[in-house]
């Protein structure tokens, strides 16, 4: 190998007595090196690294002139796929790992590494903050914490200015949310709507059955979505749910495509039986199951697939903005016009205004009673918040309750869930109270 190409050698660390395959190129003038195991897989990987390298000085790019972006692509390419190609980390963790590095602000991914400060490290993450939950920002956390150590590794920085930032605490009890006994039958009504309006008569699937799946198992929407009918056993007495899949979705290389696949669930717990405990789910499964044809998810598309995310998300803001279709206190039915501040009447359903784009308000007064009635604006993840909370509140054991929802160990769901201790018990006791029009009835 040429001396510019680099080179890799056998390196004796005279203080462990360990040997190693050290990989060893100039650019700019100064000795680039890293140590590898010194192993078959030792030499390869010093060999991508040097490759790598390569290309850096092919392309003139200095090691202080270095921006964020090209040391993520780098590090994503020579780490996290080449553990993807030897099966040691698995397909959705990778494109959850790809979707956050999407989700990082421009600016500071078009910064050069060696001007990166922990002020700028920590505005960002508070931008993520604003839009994603904690576990999100600690997963973009985690990412530019591994890209910015191997910048250090490699000489082209001084030091990690992320490791100062501290970690964000998993969710706090501000942070859980769960819904009112007037929000569930509100949204729970919502849903029936859309199915039977001949507003939306694209809709093939019962919406208000999924909104009760989702409320009455706290399973994860990715899991009811890949759910099939192999895994519902409805046998009298031994109604279960069988959890094995999760619905994941692939980006392509080359573009913004989209295919979805199913994946085993990202932990063992997660992989697990659920008992089935509200008659009306029961009911409605068993009059769907005699009336499926061939059918291989219980929420499929008219070509054979599960529904992917971005329609569901779709439809669940549908659900959201119809829970105000009517007031909860008088039944008088929302206006089908809005009037825009611009003196243009909208049609209800539309989002924005033609004339200045103006959205469309997310509360009415009704002209009846007076009241107020607001559009219901919750993520799915509410419905598992709730579930959960009810079983901690009728006194249910935290391993019991830790194994049906599929947490990894008991510990994770009194962390997150302690709040159910305090204020949220009797709002828990009233919202489910004995109620006819209950789901969990």
């Amino acid at each position: 190998m040429a001396y510019g190409d680099g080179t890799i050698f056998e390196f004796t660390d005279s203080r462990s007595g360990k040997t190693f395959w050290m990989a060893k190129i100039y650019i700019d003038g100064k000795a680039k090196t890293c140590r590898f195991d010194h192993s078959r897989d030792g030499k390869k990987a010093a060999a991508e690294w040097l490759r790598s390298a390569r290309r850096d000085k092919e392309d003139g790019i200095r090691l202080t002139d270095q921006t964020l972006r090209q040391a993520v692509e780098k590090y994503i390419r020579t780490n996290d796929m080449a553990r993807l190609k030897k099966e040691k980390i698995k397909r959705p963790t990778f494109s959850r790992t790809l979707s956050t590095i999407k989700s990082i602000p421009t600016w500071l991914m078009d910064m050069s590494v060696s001007e990166i400060k922990k002020d700028d490290l920590n505005m960002a993450l508070n931008q993520l903050g604003e839009r994603m939950s904690s576990n999100g920002v600690n997963k973009a956390r985690s990412i530019l914490k591994r890209v910015l150590d191997n910048e250090v590794e490699n000489d082209r920085l001084r030091k990690n200015p992320m490791n100062t930032i501290q970690r964000e605490r998993h969710s706090s009890s501000e942070d859980v949310e769960i819904y009112s006994r007037q929000e569930l039958w509100r949204m729970y009504r919502a849903a029936h709507y859309i199915q039977s309006s001949g507003t939306y008569h694209s809709i093939i699937h019962d919406y208000g059955l999924l909104f009760a799946i989702l409320l009455t198992t706290g399973m994860r929407i990715g899991e009811v979505l890949s759910l099939q009918w192999e895994y519902v056993d409805l046998t009298t007495g031994q109604e279960t749910i069988r959890v094995r899949y999760t619905l994941d979705s692939h980006w392509y290389k080359n573009a913004d495509q989209k295919s979805l696949i199913l994946n085993t669930p990202k932990t063992k717990s997660s992989i697990r039986d659920i008992p089935l405990q509200s008659p009306h789910v029961i009911r409605k499964l068993k009059a769907i199951e005699c009336q499926r044809e061939n059918h291989q998810f219980l929420f499929e598309t008219r070509d054979g697939t599960p529904i992917s995310y971005q329609n569901f998300f779709r439809r669940w803001d549908s659900i959201c903005r119809e829970a105000a279709h009517r007031c909860p206190h008088c039944g008088t039915v929302r206006p089908n016009h809005w009037k825009c501040e611009c003196g243009n009447t909208v049609t209800r359903r539309r989002v924005k205004c033609n004339a200045c784009g103006a959205k469309r308000p997310t509360e009415w007064s009704c002209p009846v009673c007076g009241n107020t009635v607001k559009e219901i604006h919750k993520k799915p993840h509410t419905t598992r918040h709730t579930y959960i909370s009810y079983m901690i509140a009728r006194g249910t054991p935290i391993a019991s309750v830790s194994k049906v929802v599929g947490h990894s160990s008991p510990q994770v769901t009194l962390d997150v869930y302690t709040h159910v201790t305090h204020g949220y018990m009797d709002e828990l006791r009233t919202l489910y109270r004995g109620n006819i029009k209950n789901p969990l009835k």
